[in-house]
């Protein structure tokens, strides 16, 4: 999948990040504007 690769890329460093994005790579796809509050959700 080409999402699963740019938020590889976007949140390699972020380990946290990689396994989220596993799970919910359709919610933290880069350049949806539900990204920002639902991830907001996720981390806080």
């Amino acid at each position: 999948m080409e999402i699963n690769t740019l938020l590889n890329e976007l949140f390699s460093s972020q380990e946290d990040w990689s396994v989220k994005t596993n799970e919910h790579s359709y919610i933290v796809v880069p350049n949806e504007p539900n990204k920002e509050e639902d991830t907001k959700e996720e981390r806080a």
